[in-house]
């Protein structure tokens, strides 16, 4: 999916309900990541709500940088919707002990607008500090409910490891 192809369709300002935001439409076909999660060419479920399909992540992330990551999503046709509780997609970029050296948590489309089988592409901006420790790094996703923080899990797990970047 080149995002070239993409058109804006709604700008949410900041406000004190909603975080700021934006939709942008995709006319094109399917919408698929560049990268399936390896091990699991089907995606991998969060607690019957969402499915991690997949991911867009440069091979390498540097120090005093910020690196970018698209992770896609599909609203599960299983989810109890609508949701009404708040919700945050988790990307942490971690070294090598595996604590988190960047955090990209958000979400870009309200909870409330969704429908079984939306494909929601996130956009994670993980500024490294510069005294950072070298890579490699991992990047871990998940989701969790921001009125209580509780995770949701995949195969008992609160995120789960899917790219090494150099």
């Amino acid at each position: 999916m080149p995002l070239e192809s993409l058109r804006l369709s709604y700008v949410q300002p900041t406000s004190g309900e909603q975080p700021p935001f934006a939709i942008w439409k995709w006319a094109g076909g399917d919408v698929s990541p560049p990268t399936l999660l390896p091990g699991a060419p089907d995606g991998v479920t969060f607690d019957s709500t969402l499915t991690l399909l997949g991911y867009d992540a440069p091979l390498t992330a540097t120090p005093g940088e910020t690196t970018t990551v698209l992770t896609f999503w599909e609203v599960a046709k299983t989810a109890s919707l609508p949701i009404t509780r708040p919700l945050s997609l988790m990307l942490h970029l971690q070294g090598a002990n595996g604590v988190p050296v960047a955090v990209g948590d958000g979400l870009a489309v309200p909870v409330t607008l969704w429908q079984a089988g939306d494909i929601l592409v996130q956009r994670h901006q993980l500024p490294i500090p510069t005294d950072g420790p070298p890579g490699p790094y991992s990047l871990a996703a998940g989701a969790y409910w921001l009125d209580d923080m509780t995770h949701l899990t995949a195969n008992g797990k609160r995120s789960i490891i899917f790219a090494i970047l150099q």
